[in-house]
């Protein structure tokens, strides 16, 4: 079902993995976010973030994936429920 988005994934982690496992200035990894009025103003603030990056970069998208550690790039889930 969502085959090309989990391979696209992968290679965003992988690419990541060969810049020893740093974020970029078009890839932003969040481990969780708290359901709250902050955290749609920290979320607002990473993408208009990466936004800026891409733009001066010349690049065409930028991705913030959640659920991800920074550095070590394990795989931590989220416990964001948007429906409540």
């Amino acid at each position: 079902m969502f085959k090309k988005e989990i391979e696209k994934l992968q290679n965003i982690l992988n690419y990541s993995e060969e810049c020893n496992n740093s974020e970029l200035f078009w890839i932003e990894f969040k481990t969780n976010f708290v359901n709250d009025d902050s955290m749609f103003l920290s979320f607002g603030q990473n993408i208009s973030g990466i936004a800026n990056s891409c733009t001066y970069n010349k690049k065409d998208y930028g991705y913030i994936i959640c659920g991800i550690e920074n550095k070590t790039l394990n795989e931590k889930g989220v416990n964001f429920d948007p429906f409540n």
